[in-house]
């Protein structure tokens, strides 16, 4: 393609006062750059997942059982994690899967629930899950997985990385 739109955007300017930037032993350039960076991280986040609509939905249906949202449990995190895999393969996504990776973004409730399952199941990933811990995401299922706050409301996110591609307009 030969052609970019715009049609979604977010204004995040940061006022610098070059006086009370002089003057001020707390602020700095690169710390106030540093905030706006994490501002603009999280509204591009926030944007990406309010575009759901524009993606494959994936239901309860899709794991197996009746039509309707999925209600996320320890006892089927493996048939959703399965489930997406699947649907990517169907789409002809799996040889970019297998080179750029998937991923899945869960809310925190539903994470702790997929950490659970993770403990409960296997020596060597219930050990990794113990002694390295979740927070910042991890390797399951060849899936990495990670939480996050700013998904729209009944959604979860998963897919192959790499697939997005973001402009920022800097003027």
């Amino acid at each position: 393609d030969e052609s970019v739109t715009i049609s979604t955007f977010k204004i995040l300017p940061q006022l610098i006062d070059r006086a009370d930037l002089a003057q001020s032993q707390y602020a700095t350039q690169m710390g106030i750059a540093t905030r706006q960076g994490v501002l603009l991280n999280e509204a591009i986040e926030t944007a990406v997942y309010a575009a759901h609509a524009g993606f494959t939905n994936f239901d309860n249906a899709s794991i197996g059982g009746s039509a309707g949202n999925i209600t996320v449990s320890s006892s089927n995190v493996d048939d959703i994690i399965r489930g997406m895999k699947r649907e990517i393969n169907e789409a002809n996504g799996e040889l970019v899967a297998n080179r750029n990776g998937m991923f899945i973004v869960w809310r925190p409730a539903d994470f702790e629930l997929l950490e659970a399952y993770v403990q409960a199941n296997g020596f060597s990933t219930a050990d990794n899950a113990l002694k390295a811990g979740t927070d910042q995401g991890f390797m399951y299922m060849g899936v990495e997985h990670f939480s996050s706050n700013l998904l729209a409301s009944g959604h979860l996110f998963g897919g192959v990385k790499k697939l997005l591609h973001l402009g920022i307009l800097k003027s």
